[in-house]
């Protein structure tokens, strides 16, 4: 999963997004829900990252958001509170894509909950998160 995100994060996005299908269909092939629900995160955060990027089409943000509530439903599900908070993360991501912006503000406030309770420690996604909810404040 690291090394998808790696290839993203180095420019390789289509590399990313053969490995995130590989691990989803492992995952699947063995009805491991848990390993499922963190690829499909990983797969969205690849999407977005390549949207955001130019590097691949836009119109790959509807396959995102299918892939996100997939994601979601399997976390909550399992109570992957980690995972949940990250999809949560993606999924108002995509809203502001769309321009609901009063929707990714929901999502951004449910994640930053998620963040403090489960995951206090990774500063580097609360201050993503604040910043995101400031800027859509002032946009209300």
């Amino acid at each position: 999963m690291n090394k998808a995100i790696e290839y993203s994060q180095n420019g390789d996005v289509n590399k990313a997004l053969d490995l995130c299908e590989y691990g989803e269909k492992l995952s699947r092939d063995s009805k491991d829900d848990i390993s499922l629900a963190q690829f499909l995160d990983i797969h969205v955060f690849v999407l977005l990252q390549g949207i955001s990027t130019h590097k691949i089409d836009i119109s790959n943000l509807e396959k995102a958001n299918k892939l996100n509530e997939e994601a979601i439903r399997l976390s909550e599900n399992y109570h992957l509170n980690s995972t949940l908070t990250y999809c949560y993360r993606n999924k108002a991501s995509i809203l502001m894509q769309l321009g609901k912006y009063d929707e990714a503000l929901k999502y951004f406030r449910e994640a930053l909950e998620l963040l403090k309770k489960y995951d206090s420690t990774n500063t580097r996604s609360i201050k993503y998160v604040k910043s995101h909810i400031r800027i859509l404040e002032e946009l209300r």
